[in-house]
């Protein structure tokens, strides 16, 4: 049972991991796969996907002109990054562990 747990969370953590991995892409490509992502999960309408029209320009545009700004959200995006590549670690080795202890159930 519980090999079976950590297993669905190291196939979650892989997938946020490869997730966090496009914020290296171009915007472009960004896009693509969140548009993608967003076809093949099932929608909600519980929310407006438009917000504010022009939000993306802004942010890009409050990211060029802070660097302070541009650092922070740099250093949370990576320190997100290395958390859930340290979880996987940690998850993959509590497989390996439950690997090989020998099974308990009688012959």
């Amino acid at each position: 049972m519980k090999r079976a747990v950590l297993t669905v969370v190291l196939v979650a953590l892989v997938i946020v991991e490869l997730y966090l991995f496009t914020g290296f892409l171009p915007t472009r490509w960004q896009v693509a796969i969140n548009d993608t992502l967003c076809r093949i999960l099932p929608q909600t309408y519980d929310h407006s996907v438009v917000t504010h029209p022009a939000i993306d320009q802004e942010i890009e545009q409050a990211m060029k002109e802070h660097i302070g700004l541009r650092l922070t959200v740099w250093t949370a995006f990576i320190g997100t990054l290395l958390a859930n590549t340290f979880l996987i670690r940690w998850v993959w080795q509590l497989l390996r562990r439950f690997s090989q202890t020998p099974s308990k159930l009688p012959a």
